[in-house]
């Protein structure tokens, strides 16, 4: 099993920890876990998706 971080720390990582988070969640996922971890690996999955295709502050119009 892996360590999961809290959702609300995401927005503070960099994208090199999100794409190594997000690698480590998807094989978590295929090995056994329990339907509250996998919902807590899907929410995680999720909030990482949304921040790493967020667009920085300077190229919003």
């Amino acid at each position: 099993m892996i360590h999961l971080p809290p959702l609300s720390t995401i927005a503070y990582m960099s994208p090199q920890e999100l794409h190594a988070l997000r690698a480590a969640i998807l094989t978590a996922l295929n090995t056994g876990t329990t339907p509250q971890e996998q919902n807590h690996m899907l929410l995680l999955l999720h909030r990482i998706n949304a921040t790493l295709n967020r667009k920085p502050p300077s190229s919003r119009p």
